[in-house]
């Protein structure tokens, strides 16, 4: 039923690198390869199931946590590639973190921002107490429910959206890892990110002062552009 759009360009002799998008259901695009060095990696970037230009749009059938991550080794073997470098972003990061708990021995290094694990009070954060500061926006994304429903958004969103939530214990814990978060970050807030280095304290940690979620605010660029250059000597 499913079908993934993936490409690939850079080197493709050089070691590979997998873009996992945030969302969960937007995409991947032509900017995010500009975090990796062209002349080093070979850059993969994948739409997972219902998102961008994978078919069919928006479908939630088979789309679990669980599917995505068959996925992404599924596409590791039709590539043929060995071991490669993984990079997610906000749901990006939770897919990848998923992804080392179940299949640590392919991963070269873990490249992590604005790190969301699901968890109970993550998703009430993100779908409650964030009108606090965006009023104009929750009030948006509530009038896409009927009335009755209202009165608990986190509820009538659970039905249309499906997730998992993940315990902080990575057991891939030697896997070389650079956590990057935005400070002022509205979307996944920096408790997680720092709950998650305590949980891996082999981890870079690098918190951006001057940056929100966006990957692409200069700080928080600069801090993923220096992870995926620091780790190019590793095979």
């Amino acid at each position: 039923m499913h079908r993934i759009y993936f490409e690939e360009c850079g080197n493709l002799n050089g070691p590979a690198v997998i873009f996992l998008h945030g969302g969960p259901g937007s995409g991947c695009n032509s900017t995010q390869r500009r975090f990796f060095d062209p002349a080093h990696y070979r850059i993969v970037l994948m739409d997972q199931r219902g998102c961008g230009r994978s078919t069919p749009e928006g479908e939630t059938y088979n789309n679990t946590t669980e599917h995505l991550v068959g996925d992404i080794e599924q596409l590791r073997f039709h590539l043929n590639i060995a071991r490669w470098h993984v990079f997610g972003g906000s749901w990006g990061s939770t897919l990848a973190l998923t992804y080392a708990c179940s299949h640590p021995q392919p991963i070269i290094s873990l490249t992590l921002r604005g790190i969301f694990l699901s968890r109970p009070f993550e998703l009430d954060w993100f779908l409650g107490q964030i009108q606090l500061f965006f009023p104009d926006q929750w009030q948006t994304l509530c009038d896409y429910l009927p009335e009755s429903e209202r009165s608990d958004p986190l509820q009538a969103f659970q039905q249309l959206v499906f997730s998992k939530d993940n315990d902080i214990a990575i057991p891939a814990a030697h896997i070389p890892t650079t956590i990057v978060q935005g400070r002022y970050d509205m979307v996944c807030p920096p408790q997680t990110a720092w709950q998650l280095t305590q949980a891996m304290p082999h981890a870079i940690f690098v918190m951006v002062p001057d940056a929100g979620h966006s990957a692409m605010e200069p700080g928080t660029c600069n801090a993923l552009v220096a992870a995926t250059e620091q780790y190019k000597h590793l095979k």
